[in-house]
């Protein structure tokens, strides 16, 4: 294989999800993850300066990978349609939308976004990590297979330390932002999905991806349910802590 096909993904052949899914490239890229996250927390976790040098080269390989990916894909298009150039440049699927809206917010650094950003992060990347569907499914990892295991890989490791560098507001009273955050998505994917791309299943919800045998009614209230818990399960924490801290301070005080 060439370098040029390496970067268009020539010649490479499909893998059923049984021949890859948790096999030595998946539990790799996880261990991976997991303990880049761990250390990356913990080695930073009191210096302000190298939380940013982290963060910032993070960032800065997702923007590489977003424009590459980008330039890549435009110029192995067969045909220069509106579609067509719009799918490529503009985030269509939920993940591309929350690596954007994660650059996004961490340049401009405005909360609301960050918080949202990062909500969403965990779902989008948490979901790849543990049933991925692209990155791993080819006998070779080109080019666009990079992309897809960097961004998710890296999106997971990102939330991970903005969490544990204490810059996401998950305060309870703002559990509103990530449901209009989703909100939004599923707007947009209606626009993509009967709009401009009829019979497509951007964010999923028009065709029943789960493989499991449900009417796409119920399938779709399972959506809602994952996220509903993945919304509680990023609130509900910080709200716990927040109460025990509060009941161990009066507890001191009323001691003294």
């Amino acid at each position: 294989m060439t370098f040029i096909d390496w970067l268009f993904g020539n010649g490479i052949s499909r893998l059923d999800p049984s021949e890859y899914m948790y096999k030595t490239k998946h539990i790799i890229t996880l261990l991976l993850v997991v303990l880049l996250s761990v250390i990356l927390a913990l080695v930073f976790r009191k210096n302000k300066k190298g939380q940013r040098i982290v963060l910032n080269s993070i960032i800065g390989i997702l923007i590489f990978f977003e424009i590459t990916s980008r330039i890549f894909e435009m110029i192995n298009l067969d045909s220069y349609t509106f579609q067509t150039i719009y799918e490529v440049l503009m985030p269509c699927h939920f993940c591309s939308i929350v690596v954007v809206s994660i650059i996004i917010a961490y340049l401009i650094k405005w909360q609301p976004l960050i918080n949202v950003s990062v909500v969403g992060g965990f779902l989008a990347t948490l979901v790849f990590l543990l049933y991925p569907a692209v990155g791993f499914n080819t006998n070779i990892i080109t080019f666009s297979q990079l992309y897809s295991i960097s961004s998710h890989s890296l999106g997971f490791i990102f939330c991970v330390l903005m969490v544990s560098y204490k810059k996401v507001d998950l305060d309870i009273k703002k559990i509103y932002q990530p449901i209009i955050y989703y909100a939004g998505a599923v707007l947009y994917g209606v626009f993509l999905n009967f709009v401009l791309y009829p019979g497509s299943n951007y964010m999923y919800f028009v065709k029943n991806e789960l493989g499991i045998d449900v009417s796409i009614h119920i399938y779709r209230l399972i959506l809602l349910a994952i996220l509903a818990f993945e919304i509680l399960c990023c609130y509900i924490p910080p709200l716990i802590k927040k109460r025990i801290m509060t009941k161990k301070q009066k507890l001191i005080t009323s001691t003294q």
